[in-house]
């Protein structure tokens, strides 16, 4: 994942990527505009003028790697017009090809995808926590947060749960 400080001078990044396979291989690369579905799943969007696969330059978009053997895959975002602020995101996706030497049999493909960020200019972080649930049958902690930012609201700290009114207080949990 990319996470990339945007505006109107372009942004270079690289990705390299080593073939760990007996057999060459060969990959396309794709690169699209995406948000969340309600279940927390990808959806590809259509490009727009703000959305930063528009803005992307990548090459080589198509490669083959003998075994062993490492390609640079590398990218430039180039806004085409000054970036609302706030988060932009694309998706590049690195596809296996079909062998043409496969002698038969099943063939496994992989697709790689490799999620980017692009954050312009006034970035506004803002969120309430609405509730915390926990499936004990499912082992699951469901967390429900509504963001009213500009950018994607991710939790990142150390978290700990109390009973309901077994909260000791911040004095005996500082450390």
């Amino acid at each position: 994942m990319f996470e990339l400080n945007i505006g109107s001078k372009p942004v270079n990044e690289s990705i390299r990527i080593k073939n760990l396979k007996k057999n060459p291989v060969t990959l396309k690369v794709e690169v699209y505009n995406w948000t969340l579905d309600e279940q927390n799943k990808l959806k590809i969007l259509p490009p727009d003028s703000q959305s930063l696969d528009q803005w992307m330059i990548i090459n080589p978009v198509s490669f083959t790697i003998d075994p062993g053997n490492e390609q640079v895959i590398r990218f430039s975002i180039r806004p085409r017009t000054l970036p609302k602020p706030g988060e932009h995101r694309a998706v590049i996706y690195f596809a296996e090809q079909l062998s043409p030497t496969n002698p038969g049999g099943v063939e496994i493909l992989f697709k790689l995808g490799v999620g980017v960020y692009g954050y312009a200019e006034k970035i506004e972080r803002a969120a309430s926590l609405q509730g915390v649930s926990l499936d004990r049958a499912a082992g699951t902690l469901k967390v429900d947060i509504q963001n009213s930012g500009n950018v994607h609201t991710r939790l990142k700290g150390e978290y700990a749960l109390w009973k309901k009114d077994g909260f000791p207080g911040f004095k005996s949990i500082v450390s």
